[in-house]
């Protein structure tokens, strides 16, 4: 396969990201269980002393990181290594562990594996503000979940619910009768010598130190953590780029789990598999999974047709973090890329003439409309699934909003009225071209 794609490209692509103040991260490629790629840019946190001014740590190819939602394949591995050994099966009904929750008598193991349970996503809760930066009990997080009502009929339909990894947790604890950390670190973390991947319900205790930050006025701030109890078996778990390379190389080359319990946890149902996510590019199929908690953003994908990994992870993002994910795949396998032009200055809104954007724009492909419209002298943009986005210009024709990766270009002027006709906008990886209606 590609070991022979141009490295200096994909160096030079990160390093810009963290020069434009897009992004900071740690990228690790391995094939064959061997490195072939790693990149790091950035500062993992700042440490403060009394004797000295601030000093920026700098991010290594070690540098643990919180790994936030690839938590669950760690999830998913350890339930599957209960069926294998036949403490628990795929129809196992919740109400036989946990009957206060909605529907429990209707919800499998299954269910919750895959998202199909029904149950309320906590993280989703409108108070959520409140609550996620306290500590929360076993009884209290369940409670919560316990009070939430169902969504779906179970087995109707399959939504991301992070509840369903809570309840895994506790299922996980109960039948091990020892707590969550404790059965990882021996049944993966000890086996595989994961010196660097844990769940601790203090980080402090556990010397983390990596913080995730956001770009605001000009500079990077750090972002509040979250509380672990509130993460937990949803998004818990710290690790590093090359401890994530050996787990996700071990899972599916037998080191884990049977290989009937692979099949299981990687069959897809209704876009969902268990614990897992399937990742389609350039022609061949992975296997792995997303995260995002505070501002530390993710992505771990194995590919085993090539016997290729992909770690990628960000803890400063001002930036689309899928554009990123897809971009550095795009540089390996040598497809079409969707990289933005780096370090452009903004020009002064007040020399354009706002009018010859306004306007609703459709796609000729699909119903996707955008409307571009002014507000407070500044030209915003929405479309389906974003709204009010300012734009900020980067020449006349070409406007950006950097921190969700959204980049329209107008072209087509109408030398008449002087109104632009067309759009090409670029969001999400995706790009599209719209005419005015």
């Amino acid at each position: 396969m590609n070991d022979r794609f141009n490295q200096q490209a994909l160096r030079d692509y990160i390093v810009n990201l963290h020069d434009d103040n897009r992004a900071m991260m740690n990228v690790l490629i391995s094939r064959n269980g061997e490195t072939i790629f790693s990149q790091q840019t950035g500062f993992s946190h700042v440490e403060s002393s009394l004797f000295r001014s601030d000093e920026h740590i700098k991010t290594t190819e070690d540098t643990p990181t919180k790994i936030a939602s690839i938590t669950k394949i760690f999830v998913s591995v350890l339930i599957h290594q209960l069926i294998d050994e036949q403490k628990l099966s795929l129809e196992t009904p919740l109400s036989t562990l946990y009957p206060n929750v909605v529907n429990a008598q209707n919800i499998t193991i299954k269910n919750l594996l895959e998202h199909s349970s029904g149950i309320f996503n906590y993280i989703l809760d409108e108070h959520i503000g409140e609550f996620i930066f306290v500590p929360h009990s076993k009884e209290a997080l369940l409670t919560r979940i316990e009070a939430y009502p169902s969504v779906f009929p179970p087995g109707n339909m399959s939504r991301y619910s992070n509840s369903n990894y809570i309840l895994l947790g506790f299922i996980i604890e109960d039948l091990y009768q020892k707590p969550f950390e404790v059965v990882l670190k021996q049944n993966i973390t000890d086996k595989l010598n994961l010196s660097e991947t844990r769940y601790c319900h203090d980080l402090d205790a556990c010397q983390f130190e990596t913080q995730s930050y956001s770009y605001w006025n000009g500079k990077w701030a750090e972002v509040p953590d979250w509380h672990q109890s509130i993460l937990y078996t949803a998004g818990g778990i710290t690790s590093t780029a090359a401890d994530l390379t050996t787990f996700i190389n071990a899972l599916f080359n037998g080191g884990l789990i049977t290989a009937k319990s692979l099949s299981s946890m990687t069959e897809d149902n209704y876009g969902f598999a268990k614990g897992i996510f399937k990742y389609d590019f350039s022609g061949y199929t992975g296997y792995g999974h997303d995260g995002l908690v505070e501002n530390f953003n993710s992505q771990l994908t194995y590919y085993p047709e090539l016997d290729l990994t992909f770690v990628m992870l960000i803890n400063a993002l001002h930036d689309n973090p899928q554009q990123i994910f897809n971009n550095v795949k795009a540089l390996y396998f040598g497809t079409s890329t969707n990289i933005p032009k780096f370090n452009q200055v903004p020009i002064d809104i007040s020399t354009l003439t706002l009018d010859n954007y306004i306007g609703t724009y459709k796609s000729i492909t699909q119903q996707t409309v955008v409307n571009v419209y002014v507000e407070n002298g500044k030209l915003m943009a929405s479309l389906d699934g974003l709204n009010n986005a300012e734009l900020t210009p980067l020449s006349e024709e070409d406007f950006e909003n950097k921190f969700i990766g959204f980049d329209l270009h107008f072209f087509g002027k109408n030398n008449t009225e002087g109104h632009y006709i067309m759009i090409k906008s670029q969001y999400g990886g995706s790009e599209e071209t719209f005419y005015r209606k």
